[in-house]
């Protein structure tokens, strides 16, 4: 219990000794936390211009053991989808997985 007390009085006292310390570690942490802030972003944005362009936010997949995308019964999942009484503006049946040809859409491109 007294170690700890001990080890930040000891620090506290001789802290002109650790300004470089406490500089370099205020830097990376503020460089981390505007990476973390970028990434979000960056992340955030794909989110939703994929959700655009691939017309919602739900996305409903199954892959089979040969990891080819198939829906087994699309017709249950319309009913269960519009049993839950969401405000739908449109569906898209779409199928972008071609095993070979994977593609990222990021700002339309």
């Amino acid at each position: 219990m007294h170690i700890p007390a001990l080890a930040f009085r000891n620090f506290s006292r001789n802290l002109r000794r650790y300004k470089i310390l406490v500089g370099a570690f205020t830097l990376v942490v503020g460089v981390l936390i505007i990476l973390t802030g970028i990434v979000n972003g960056i992340t955030d944005s794909l989110r939703e211009k994929a959700s655009r362009y691939f017309a919602g936010d739900i996305v409903i997949q199954h892959f089979d053991a040969t990891r080819s995308s198939v829906i087994p019964d699309p017709e249950k999942i319309r009913i269960m989808l519009e049993s839950l009484k969401l405000e739908i503006a449109g569906r898209s049946k779409r199928s972008v997985y071609y095993q070979n040809d994977a593609k990222i859409f990021f700002a339309g491109y």
